[in-house]
């Protein structure tokens, strides 16, 4: 799981002016043991050993049984540790890992494999649960929270007209775009609708391209400056 999203009350100690370190006493390692993973293999901080195997395959039940394996490793090496209350979070992509890794959990448990005798629970904040309902959501999120302008958006409504000509309340916007395994929304081609091919490329700008550089100078990092109307509103 990206261990990207670190979070301040997470984090043992703080550096803000980028020189000073200070303890965070509030970090939540002082009252839980917390082990973060990252992956799949070869991401990040994770990596694997090609004297053990040299596959470079993965997908979530790959994923799963990596994070699993890792897991019995870890109380392997700290058996002292098997005794406490064990929960799994995550978040983002975070709603596929976490079920996957439950479910590969229980299923050792069913077998009476070795496995984890305290596992309580699991947390998943802002998961990924479905990339339809995803791209069915992200443009409007985006415009509700003004990280796009009324002129995407008055393009975009006019992709979804109700018989009466009206804009929907509740549009599918995956009918314009294809959804890959991996990369971003691909628009659609209709020969005999140019607008299915049109409509597909605003909403692969917005739901695959600003979505990741829509922050502009709100502090995100990105390259892309932010809408003025959110200018406005965050120096209010």
């Amino acid at each position: 799981m990206p261990v990207l999203p670190l979070k301040p009350d997470e984090k043992q100690c703080g550096c803000p002016d980028g020189k000073t370190l200070f303890e965070n006493v509030y970090s939540w390692n002082k009252g839980y043991n917390m082990i973060f993973l990252e992956g799949p293999r070869g991401v990040g901080f994770s990596y694997q050993e090609p004297n053990v195997s040299i596959d470079t395959t993965y997908n979530d039940n790959l994923s799963a049984i990596d994070y699993y394996n890792a897991l019995l490793d870890f109380f392997t090496v700290y058996p002292e540790l098997l005794d406490r209350d064990f929960y799994v979070t995550g978040e983002s992509y975070g709603g596929v890992y976490v079920p996957t890794l439950i479910q590969h959990i229980l299923k050792e448990q069913n077998l009476s494999l070795p496995s984890f005798a305290n596992f309580k629970g699991f947390v998943v904040g802002n998961g990924l649960m479905s990339s339809i309902q995803n791209v069915r959501s992200l443009p409007d999120y985006m415009y509700f929270h003004g990280m796009v302008g009324s002129e995407e958006w008055n393009q975009l409504a006019g992709c979804c007209k109700n018989p009466d000509g009206l804009s929907k309340a509740d549009c599918h916007y995956d009918d314009f775009v294809t959804i890959p395994r991996f990369g971003t929304f691909i628009p659609k081609h209709n020969a005999s609708d140019p607008n299915v091919e049109k409509c597909g490329k605003i909403i692969e700008n917005i739901a695959s391209k600003l979505v990741w550089d829509g922050a502009g100078t709100l502090g995100m990092g990105t390259s892309r400056e932010a809408l003025p109307s959110v200018l406005q509103f965050s120096e209010s």
